[in-house]
């Protein structure tokens, strides 16, 4: 697969992280306190800064393989991204999806399982104690720490 093809795939799939990562930030509540800027600012910031920069290696990639065709190079055909990629990429989206319904620690713990397995995690004991053990210090740290709700769970088999 071609460099520029790579980065066009790249930037495609943060682009659509990036504008849900906005969208969720959309959805916290609002405070206004003089002076705070509330518990939006940073999600907000990193949700631009990931656009950006993803917009960016999108065009990259557009411009590398427009440089290739340009020296007359003919390795331009897209390739199908590898099945792990997409694997990665559904998980993130059943994710996405499901968090509403089932509160982030509930959906974490599955998704943070399987996506270290997909990334070659294959120790059986590591995936089984870091799988929980990572959304929870995520959540402790966002809900005591920097004093940020992550969505809770909102079915009625949960007590939501």
């Amino acid at each position: 697969m071609i460099m520029g093809q790579k980065n066009i795939i790249a930037g495609v799939v943060l682009i659509l992280i990036s504008l849900t990562f906005g969208y969720l930030t959309s959805q916290l509540p609002q405070r206004t306190v003089g002076g705070d800027p509330g518990i939006t600012f940073f999600p907000w910031i990193i949700a631009l800064s990931v656009l950006v920069l993803s917009i960016a290696m999108t065009i990259q990639g557009w411009l590398i393989i427009r440089q290739g065709e340009a020296q007359g190079e003919t390795e331009t055909t897209w390739q199908r991204p590898p099945t792990r990629v997409i694997a990665m990429i559904v998980l993130y989206v059943v994710f996405i999806a499901l968090l509403p319904y089932l509160g982030f620690l509930v959906a974490s713990v599955p998704f943070f399982t399987i996506l270290m397995y997909l990334y070659g995690g294959r120790h059986k004991v590591l995936l089984t104690l870091a799988g929980p053990c990572i959304p929870i210090a995520i959540y402790f740290l966002f809900r005591h720490g920097f004093l940020i709700p992550l969505p809770k769970a909102t079915l009625e088999i949960l007590g939501g």
